[in-house]
């Protein structure tokens, strides 16, 4: 009995003083309040009669103002009552002060560390009883319990007084709801205590008291404040933790959650606090997904299936929706109501996860089918939710692509060991086909519903058209293993046939709707989408680049009646893809026939550039954009590659996957680049295009990069001791060095609009050493005589002195060509050559030349040196050539001498 007194004593000391202190100090800081109150008013009425005038810095006038005012002039107007300013009101619309240190501390701190020392010494109370054994186990519990509720009738006692004498600055709530979280806090700590340490309570009493005290705490948060919610909120969800048994049962704690959150929603939808209703959804998810992962039996689907769909309508029931940001007629995603967004979309992952673990029973397969549709309302409904809609798009194919059929299983079993999953059993790949166009069918049904008759977003638009082509494809793949296949290709035709329909529907009731008309286009590109789907799905890959290019200008001519702009970008998707794989695979079909030009590589390779050009001529007509351009590089990248497979076909007989490739093959090729560069540049010169530009510079470029690395180097007669022919004239050297070196030498001379200057530079070099390698391999090959020029061939000595001959002459020739044309290029490429027949001719001819050769080439070297010299001195740099009239440089005249030089 003495215990019982000490600890009522002590509870008396502990509660009763600071209770007194807490009125004591309320009425006197009233008190403080209203003095502080008449003072401000006494200032106002001091300072009102110099409110016309403006405020006075200066202290003497600052003053002037506390003495009495003089007597006014008769003949001055008295001020009225309606002149007067308001400074009755002033002090009303003046911001607060800012707090200073004391009152933060003595007036804040000082309240939270009290509440926690009431609620540690209420813990410790109990505690000290236990160790010492002063009291019984219920005689504990009942203190323990009494001690809070005596914290929180306390705070609601002060709360209702607080209420009738508001305490200025301090929130009225404020001291009321720190004492009562201090009795929460007690009484969790009291049950949990019983229950974990001394074994006092058993799980499910445990359980249930601190469920009653969670709850309490919400319910009493609606009267003190959000941090009391926040108090309960997280008791709540950390209870089923802490009470945690050996043999858990699913039933008591999904109704347990399901209470909980009901009640967490109910008092944010009363008090407006949002962020209780998002917190308390989040962790009922949590708790879901943690039965799941550690507790998970087969026996838990009936149970789990309520659970979200319970939590789905007490979100949509008691979660407002922003009506002004919803209402509106044509809503964009800044008016979603993204909180409740989350909400739902959160709750609907543990419907996925239902459908894994179950290993996608018709049980689990039917709640799923209900959450979506609950979605699919949901974003019908309210506009505020349309995203929702594409959400459960999303939602579905992360689950239809997590399917597991027999040819996934090894694929899903990597999955499933990342994430801690025991892989299920593969499904049936019938139910998972039914299953994929059942639910396709119904997205695009209600998709198009939503934009038809409700005007919806273009979420309902995209998730009409992309899960039914999705549900597609996958089932292809799954079905079939990209091997070809009627049945889908017809499903697809019919899922083109059923967008065309939609998009000619909304297409005549559009008009003036932009949101109509742009719906629309979705649905026309889905259609087309769909048509390559089914060309995909039954034609051979050479067969399918042909048909998928020609959507491309079918598109086109669809933009030109109706406007899509969707079809622009769906058209140059088809053709990078189309150009991507040929790039990676550039051989489109390996028996292309055996009569020359016309076979099949001229419908593989030539009607999909024939589409190309045409699509970007009528996608120009509109406008002039990067899709255009993404056209004419298609264009050129068929075009070329045409033209080398039909050489190559040409060259082998037909077998174009021949591993032969000789210089004469090499020869053709960069002819044939060449050729396209000079024509793209003369076409872009009548068009002004940048990528004709770009594509003759690329074409260029790799024709000089076969000539230097190939017929250079690698394919050099010299080389590789190849036959060029029979011929001493007429063989492989004019295809190979001569025939280029005249193109390139074109492209230098009728130049002059190419954009690229370095191109232009490269150009006129390799025409030069092209020219300089063909007179050299035709002097050999007329010496040698046998159409073998391989360095292993013995080299008499009029062959040596030839080439000096020859290379002189060369060099004389591009001398003369560059003081007739003034171009500086010419002549320094002449006094290259000219130095190497000197250098020839001092390190090579002195000691291999014998007789008359010797002689000769010496005295050949000697009298075109001082040729050279001469022609210098009289035509490049003469010595009394007079200058041109500065008037003629200054003006312009077009009578003036030209002197400029390339």
């Amino acid at each position: 009995m003495e215990a019982v007194i000490i600890v009522l004593v002590v509870l008396g000391l502990v509660i009763g003083i600071p209770a007194l202190l807490f009125v004591r100090l309320s009425r006197l800081e009233k008190k403080f309040l209203l003095l502080e109150k008449n003072l401000r008013h006494l200032e106002a009425g001091f300072a009102t009669p110099r409110a016309e005038t403006g405020p006075d810095t200066s202290p003497e006038q600052g003053a002037e103002a506390l003495e009495p005012e003089a007597p006014k002039a008769p003949d001055e107007p008295e001020q009225t009552d309606k002149a007067r300013p308001a400074a009755s009101t002033a002090w009303k619309t003046a911001p607060p002060p800012k707090a200073s240190l004391e009152e933060t501390v003595g007036a804040k701190w000082t309240i939270w560390l009290g509440g926690l020392a009431l609620a540690l010494g209420g813990i410790f109370l109990v505690r000290y009883s236990v160790e010492y054994g002063l009291l019984g186990p219920k005689v504990r519990l009942v203190l323990a319990a009494l001690l809070a509720l005596v914290l929180a009738g306390t705070g609601e006692v002060l709360r209702r007084r607080d209420a009738k004498i508001h305490l200025g600055a301090l929130p009225p709530a404020y001291i009321p709801g720190i004492l009562t979280a201090a009795g929460i806090l007690t009484g969790y700590a009291s049950i949990y205590t019983a229950f974990a340490l001394y074994g006092f309570l058993g799980p499910l009493a445990a359980f249930v008291l601190l469920a009653l005290v969670s709850v309490a705490g919400l319910a009493l948060s609606v009267l003190h404040g959000p941090s009391l919610a926040a108090l309960g909120m997280a008791g709540s969800y950390v209870t089923p933790l802490l009470t945690g048994s050996d043999s858990p049962n699913i039933w008591p704690l999904y109704i347990y959650l399901l209470f909980v959150t009901a009640a967490a929603f109910f008092t944010a939808s009363l008090r407006g606090w949002l962020w209780l209703a998002v917190s308390s959804a989040a962790g009922a998810v949590l708790w879901g997904f943690l039965w799941n992962t550690s507790n998970w039996t087969p026996g838990d689907v009936l149970p789990s299936a309520l659970y979200f769909v319970t939590l789905t309508v007490l979100a949509l029931v008691f979660l407002k929706i922003d009506k002004a940001g919803v209402d509106g007629k044509n809503p964009t995603w800044r008016h979603q109501d993204w909180p409740v967004t989350g909400v739902l979309a959160g709750i609907s992952l543990l419907a996925a996860a239902l459908l894994r673990l179950d290993e996608y029973s018709n049980l689990s397969l039917s709640f799923f089918a209900l959450i979506t549709a609950v979605h699919l309302a949901s974003a019908w409904r309210w506009r505020g939710l349309s995203v929702l809609a594409a959400w459960a798009a999303l939602l579905f194919s992360f689950a239809y692509a997590s399917w597991h059929v027999p040819a996934l299983l090894d694929l899903m079993r990597e999955y499933d060991r990342f994430f801690g999953f025991a892989p299920p059993e593969p499904s049936a790949l019938d139910r998972f086909l039914i299953a994929g166009a059942v639910f396709g069918l119904i997205f695009a049904a209600t998709g198009f519903a939503a934009v038809w008759k409700r005007g919806g977003l273009e979420y309902w638009s995209a998730a009409s058209t992309l899960t039914p082509l999705g549900a597609l494809i996958y089932g292809y793949i799954q079905a079939t293993q990209f091997e070809q296949s009627v049945p889908f290709a017809l499903a697809a035709v019919v899922l083109a046939a059923i967008f065309t329909l939609m998009a000619e529907v909304l297409g005549r009731e559009a008009g003036a709707n932009k949101r109509l008309e742009w719906n629309s286009g979705i649905y026309t590109a889905a259609a087309f989408a769909a048509l390559a789907l089914a060309f995909t799905m039954v034609l051979e890959k050479g067969w399918l680049t042909v048909a998928i290019a020609l959507l491309c200008p079918a598109m086109a001519f669809v933009t030109l009646r109706r406007p899509v702009p969707v079809l622009r970008k769906l058209a140059a998707a088809m053709a990078l893809i189309v150009v991507a794989r040929l790039i990676m695979y550039p051989l489109l079909t390996t028996e292309p026939g055996t009569i020359p030009v016309f076979n099949w590589l001229l419908y593989a390779y030539g009607v999909p550039a024939l589409a190309f050009a045409a699509s970007a001529v009528i996608f120009l007509r509109k406008k002039d954009d990067i899709h255009v351009q993404v056209f004419e590089v298609a264009a050129i990248a068929f075009t070329t590659a045409l033209i080398g497979f039909e050489v190559r076909h040409l060259l082998n007989n037909g077998v174009v996957t021949s591993s032969r490739f000789d210089l004469q093959e090499m020869s053709i090729h960069t002819l044939t680049w060449a050729g396209l560069s000079l024509g793209l540049n003369r076409l872009d010169n009548w068009r002004k295009r940048v990528v004709l530009s770009y594509g003759s510079l690329v074409l260029g470029l790799m024709g000089i990069a076969g000539i230097v690395l190939v017929q250079l180097l690698a394919l050099n007669p010299l080389m590789t001791n190849d036959s060029i022919g029979a011929g001493l004239i007429f063989n492989q050297l004019i295809l190979a060095y001569l025939l280029p070196a005249m193109l390139y030498g074109l492209i230098y001379v009728t130049g002059n609009t190419i954009r690229h200057p370095f191109y232009l530079a490269a150009a006129g070099a390799v025409a030069l050493v092209l020219a300089f390698a063909y007179l050299s391999l035709e002097i050999r090959a007329l010496f040698q005589g046998s159409g073998l020029l391989g360095l292993n061939q013995e080299t008499s000595d009029g062959e040596m002195y030839t080439y000096s001959a020859v290379w002189l002459v060369y060099g004389l020739a591009l001398l003369g060509a560059g003081i007739l044309s003034r171009t500086r290029a010419l002549r320094y490429a002449s006094f290259a050559v000219v130095m190497l027949s000197v250098s020839k001719v001092f390190l090579f001819d002195m000691s291999n030349l014998t007789g008359i050769f010797r002689a000769l080439s010496f005295i050949g070297l000697g009298m075109v040196l001082i040729g050279i010299g001469y022609v210098y001195q009289r035509a490049v740099f003469p010595a009394n050539k007079e200058a041109p009239p500065k008037e003629a440089v200054k003006t312009g005249d077009d009578t003036a001498p030209d002197t400029s030089e390339k």
